[in-house]
């Protein structure tokens, strides 16, 4: 009869499965994968800035023109919502938003399983983005930079740790990852 050890070392395997075709994405092209987002959602204020433009041009004696300045921010702020509908779809349907996606990046699970939608959005996207904007959302304008620049620093920074993850990361237990082609497709 084949007796237990109690005191025997676990023989379990707890090491986290590694997905043979996804490696963790460079530091380099996570920085890029940003920028391409960041740009995106510069783009959507560009209605504005041109609105206002014309303003001054159409009108060069009057310094304010509410409506033309309002009639911008709404159009701007419609944008914004569509590309915050666009990233939703990417990240609900290719586990990346539009800049991880263009340079071939996608979210996963620390396990490397897929990170359901409800964590990419709730969990990695606005837990922190809450978490930012509450501690200046009551104090001047001049003020919300003095708080949130050094969250946003923080949490950006710690990617030169050895595990490559954000602070959002961290919340989310999520990592970007490369998406490698399947050598069979």
């Amino acid at each position: 009869m084949d007796e237990v050890d109690p005191y025997r070392a676990p023989t379990a395997n707890i090491a986290p499965p590694l997905d043979a075709l996804a490696d963790l994405a460079s530091r380099g092209a996570r920085l890029g994968a940003v920028a391409i987002d960041l740009l995106c959602a510069l783009a959507t204020w560009i209605p504005s800035l041109l609105l206002e433009i014309a303003s001054r041009l159409i009108s060069p004696g009057l310094e304010d023109s509410p409506a033309w300045s309002i009639g911008g921010v709404l159009v701007s702020a419609a944008a914004s919502l569509v590309l915050l509908g666009v990233q939703a779809f990417q990240l609900h349907r290719h586990e990346a938003t539009l800049g991880k996606r263009a340079l071939g990046l996608r979210i996963v699970r620390l396990d490397r399983t897929p990170a359901t939608f409800t964590r990419l959005v709730w969990l990695r996207l606005l837990t922190p983005g809450l978490f930012f904007a509450c501690p200046g959302s009551s104090l001047c304008c001049g003020m919300i930079w003095c708080v949130t620049v050094p969250l946003f620093a923080v949490d950006a920074l710690m990617i030169f740790g050895s595990a490559q993850r954000c602070g959002h990361d961290y919340i989310a237990d999520t990592v970007v990852v490369r998406k490698v082609r399947d050598p069979k497709s």
